[in-house]
């Protein structure tokens, strides 16, 4: 699971041994100098690309290195959260690396090669030459050096801090209560734009109000095509894709039309195909609220796992929507979280770790889920909250009271 809204720093030291002896086959001069050699780096800052290859960091010496001299070097990772954004070369050891340089030599090198990642930052980090330890050593006038990582993963920067990147070879889904959509007149506009930084492939939406606003949204979507599933002439179920990532989405039906106990609304379901060649069924739902509402949400559980097991038990299925309930201890979705043989849910780290990645924040609770049969535990690859609630003025107001729930598969 991948969270993209605290930033993680570390500390590490890096030592650069200018000198060594002849047993490591560089010839070195052991004498000393009456003059004060300066090491500084060669430049202040550097801005690389993520997946740039082989970048070279210069350690400069004012005059040729003498032998058993030590240049220690403190990288602070300033921003940036998650995996290794870079790695150096030589390879450190522990929390050290060791570059021999030959005698006669004026710089020495630090290789950076820096990794794709899974957010959409521009990570800093921070080098500072912290002691010199030899014959006649000095720390320069430039004893500090930035590098920024830029990611250029096309997205609105106000967007940045919030989405992840996504791969056109994964199937990223998501699912999204909008809360009485169009909460007013600024949340089609709101949600247009987000949508498109989002560059998600499916979206599976739940209490769409007006099915006219709906479409209108899907229209100002280049590219994207919107169907609404009529349910309870109230706050109905409905789907936004990507029509170049979806190449097939079938029919829509309503589940569980005469079970008006656990399905208040009903479940909709159809078959999609991604480019990548994964078929799934998908299962919308939106299940009864509130602590009344716990006993409704168990029998709905029930229903659904019965339907599940009995009509499709090797297929791709995956049950995505607002269920209104937790799934950790005591929760009514037991039936699926016991079977781990047959089920997973996607989002389970999100729901046990960190409130701050609920999807139901101003509780907050983590109600918004996505259940899959195992048929798909190979091609699950990561799930997330998408924090927008960060990066849109007035989201609550404007656009819904839940955060989106993402989930990408291979």
């Amino acid at each position: 699971m991948i969270q993209i809204r605290h930033l993680i720093s570390f500390f590490i030291i890096i030592v650069i041994n200018s000198g060594c002896s002849k047993e490591s086959g560089i010839d070195v001069d052991a004498g000393g100098s009456a003059e004060t050699i300066e090491v500084a780096f060669a430049q202040q800052s550097a801005n690389l690309t993520e997946g740039s290859v082989d970048i070279v960091i210069d350690v400069i010496f004012s005059k040729e290195i003498q032998a058993n001299s030590t240049v220690i070097i403190g990288v602070n990772e300033v921003s940036g959260a998650y995996g290794q954004h870079y790695t150096t070369s030589p390879v450190p050891s522990g929390n050290t690396i060791t570059l021999l340089a030959d005698a006669g030599s004026s710089k020495a090198e630090i290789l950076i090669n820096t990794a794709i990642d899974n957010d959409l930052k521009t990570e800093q980090i921070d080098f500072e030459i912290l002691n010199v330890i030899g014959a006649e050593l000095s720390i320069g006038a430039q004893k500090t050096m930035s590098i920024n990582i830029e990611d250029n993963t096309p997205v609105a920067e106000q967007y940045r801090d919030c989405l992840l990147p996504m791969d056109n070879q994964e199937l990223d889904i998501a699912t999204w209560n909008v809360r009485t959509f169009p909460l007013n007149g600024n949340t089609i506009g709101k949600l247009a734009d987000v949508i498109v930084n989002m560059n998600v492939d499916i979206i599976a939406f739940q209490e769409i109000r007006n099915i006219n606003s709906f479409h209108a949204l899907g229209q100002q979507l280049g590219g994207w095509e919107s169907r609404v599933q009529n349910i309870s002439g109230d706050i109905e179920l409905g789907f936004l894709y990507k029509t170049s990532e979806i190449v097939n989405f079938g029919t829509m039906k309503s589940l569980f039309e005469n079970d008006h106990f656990g399905f208040p609304r009903e479940a909709v379901e159809v078959d999609i195909s991604h480019i990548n060649g994964l078929h799934v069924k998908l299962i919308n739902i939106h299940l009864k609220c509130c602590s009344d509402g716990e006993q409704r949400r168990a029998t709905a559980s029930s229903q659904l796992k019965v339907y599940i097991d009995t009509k499709f038990p090797s297929a791709n299925v995956i049950v995505l929507g607002d269920f209104n309930d937790d799934i950790r201890g005591g929760s009514p979705f037991a039936n699926f979280i016991g079977d781990t043989d047959d089920y997973f849910f996607a989002d389970m780290d999100i729901a046990m770790g960190d409130s701050e990645y609920w999807s139901y924040p101003s509780f907050p609770s983590h109600i918004d889920h996505i259940l899959c049969t195992n048929e798909l535990a190979d091609r699950f690859d990561r799930s997330a909250t998408l924090v927008i609630d960060d990066c849109i003025g007035n989201y609550q107001s404007d656009v819904s009271d839940h955060l989106p729930v993402l989930a990408t598969f291979k």
